[in-house]
């Protein structure tokens, strides 16, 4: 029976890195919490297989194939962000002043059209400055004056199209570079796998791992047993 839970260990941990994949793919990152996924299937699989036999052999064995099996997860979905086959993240606008920004962009282009001298704001270069701090004051004050101006009804209008304009222009730009990646694919994806073990990630593994073991090494108890037992 042992060897049979290994057989479907091994398969348990395919499929928990498909999945792994599918849903990075999907998302366009790891998602750390498909750990318990993998280690689901690992053990639920050797379980099945060995008919709960258990022990301590099987529960080693569970394991190593749930880590194994987000280590393929993880390089798949490495590999294919790195060869441009995975979408980016979808951009979502998560609060009021990246929208006073684009409307910041269109005030300052404006005033220079007029032929404006726009002052600049105390960050102008700096893009992960505040975005108050990359316009002058009284063109982020028109700006925020326009926003304010808007019903909630155009505000999330206006909100929506910015986000579909944003996301179609960074999937045409993974588009164009997704053929001038192909020939580094490899050694990009396994830079990026090495460095996607962040601690948070290593939580998740050992939540899974856990869980593997306990439903491979915990076996089921027989009426035999139930009989000797005091």
């Amino acid at each position: 029976m042992t060897g049979r839970g290994l057989v479907w260990g091994f398969l348990g941990a395919l499929l928990g890195g498909l999945a792994w994949a599918a849903v990075g793919r999907r998302v366009g990152h790891d998602v750390g919490a498909m750990a318990l996924a993998c280690g689901l299937l690992v053990g639920g699989l050797m379980r099945i297989g060995s008919q709960a036999k258990g022990g301590v052999l099987l529960g080693i064995f569970a394991l190593l194939l749930t880590t194994g099996s987000v280590a393929l997860g993880k390089f798949a979905v490495a590999y294919l962000i790195a060869t441009g086959a995975a979408p980016p993240p979808a951009y979502h606008v998560t609060k009021p002043d990246e929208m006073i920004g684009v409307l910041a962009s269109e005030v300052k282009s404006e005033l220079q059209k007029q032929g404006v001298n726009v002052g600049t704001g105390k960050n102008p270069d700096s893009p992960s400055a505040p975005l108050v701090d990359q316009y002058a004051p009284e063109v982020w004050k028109e700006a925020q004056a326009r926003w304010k101006a808007l019903s909630p009804q155009e505000q999330a209008a206006r909100t929506k199209l910015h986000e579909q304009e944003v996301n179609e222009v960074r999937a045409l730009y993974a588009e164009v570079t997704a053929h001038k990646q192909q020939s580094t694919a490899l050694p990009h994806a396994a830079q990026a796998f090495t460095q996607g073990f962040e601690r948070s990630t290593w939580m998740w593994i050992s939540l899974g791992a856990l869980v593997a073991l306990l439903l491979a090494a915990i076996g089921k108890r027989t009426a035999q047993d139930k009989h000797n037992s005091p």
